[in-house]
């Protein structure tokens, strides 16, 4: 008799994170506050990464951003009431001694811009507020937004207010902003800022983003960020993007890639992707690509992922893509994937399927939920299915 599966299963993860591997570091030019980089490269060498990218190189621009801050148009002066000059005053000295929390950074910068303060919700925390008062103050002034965040004391709060920052900065100007990023000396903080620009520069730029990326020390962040620009690739050219990745030379890291590739891919053109993810990934990764693959394609075209799926040997993946299908189809034509599970002539597959059916439309269909679990032939499986739906 054939080992049951649960009725209900969880669907795999659609895309794996990147394996950790070592890589080269970046080499930026030298900045100091108050002027703006000439240029920027980034260039990644192989220790698990074998770059196939063109270096990016990007000028950066003769001058800071000037771009007027948003803010909200809440009647915030019931929160922060204009002050004297006298009581203003008084408000800067305090803010020098403040702690060193979100609320001292609070007082710091308030002193500085009562104005964007009084602009924004009163509903914000002061951490909301903090992030977006020096976001503003470093797309019009990057370099006071800079040196005032650097001057503060090394921590958490320090990292995160400088990469707001940044991106402050990077909204105007993103090369002047990785250049900068670049220079620090090697650290977490740079790090995390390489990190959060880079993924700025992947919207654009994913292939200068991968190279900037290959010069990063081994981290999640960083694997998000590769994985985010070969994405971001893939969904302009994926045999381009499978290219540079088949080159990365981390077994683990390549076949992680490559599934997400395939994932994107499969957005667009299902049946290239699933022929090339079973073709070229490892084993262990076929049942989560195939997966991923289905719920791409019945997201678009049902019928033909049901037809695909209908042709995958049995075993795990067959199992993934079955539970894949149906999840999706359900909330689109729970009808049509009734009559697909119910025709299935592997009669162990098919029970399995009219009970995960079953239990995925049970709370928008619940008569059709309970037909096709009386209509499961295996007898244990029927009655488990049917007592789950009984009120």
């Amino acid at each position: 008799m054939p080992t049951r599966r649960p009725i209900t299963r969880a669907l795999p993860l659609t895309v794996a994170a990147c394996a950790v591997v070592g890589l080269s570091a970046i080499a930026l030019r030298h900045w100091t506050p108050g002027q703006t980089p000439a240029s920027s490269s980034a260039t990644g060498s192989a220790s698990g990464i074998a770059s196939a990218a063109t270096s990016a190189s990007a000028a950066a621009g003769s001058g800071f951003a000037s771009t007027k801050p948003s803010s909200t148009t809440d009647a915030a002066a019931r929160l922060l009431p204009p002050a004297a000059p006298a009581a203003d005053a008084a408000r800067k000295e305090d803010a020098q001694t403040a702690p060193l929390d979100a609320a001292g950074v609070f007082s710091r910068l308030i002193a500085l811009f009562p104005g964007a303060y009084a602009a924004l919700d009163p509903s914000l925390t002061a951490e909301e507020m903090n992030r977006l008062v020096i976001r503003q103050w470093a797309a019009t002034d990057p370099a006071a937004a800079i040196a005032w965040a650097e001057a503060l004391p090394d921590g958490a709060l320090r990292d995160d207010l400088l990469q707001q920052a940044a991106l402050g900065w990077s909204d105007g100007n993103l090369p002047a902003a990785l250049a900068w990023a670049g220079q620090l000396p090697d650290s977490g903080t740079r790090q995390q800022l390489l990190v959060t620009l880079g993924t700025e520069l992947a919207r654009t730029d994913p292939v200068s983003a991968l190279n900037l990326a290959a010069g990063l020390n081994p981290s999640a962040g960083r694997d998000g960020l590769c994985q985010f620009a070969v994405n971001q690739w893939a969904a302009a050219d994926p045999r381009a993007a499978i290219g540079w990745t088949a080159q990365v030379a981390d077994p683990n890291l390549r076949a992680n890639l490559l599934q997400s590739i395939v994932t994107v891919w499969a957005a667009s053109q299902p049946a290239a992707a699933s022929q090339y993810a079973a073709a070229n990934l490892p084993p262990a990764y076929q049942a989560q690509a195939a997966a991923a693959i289905t719920q791409q394609w019945a997201m678009s075209d049902a019928s033909s992922a049901a037809a695909w799926v209908s042709q995958a040997q049995p075993g795990p993946a067959r199992d993934a893509m079955t539970d894949s299908l149906l999840t999706t189809w359900a909330s689109t034509d729970p009808t049509a994937a009734a009559s697909w599970s119910g025709s299935l002539s592997d009669t162990a597959w098919r029970d399995q399927s009219l009970a995960f059916l079953s239990q995925q439309i049970a709370t928008r269909n619940a008569p059709l939920a309970m037909q096709l679990a009386g209509r499961i032939g295996d007898p244990s499986l029927r009655s488990q299915s049917i007592s789950t739906l009984q009120p």
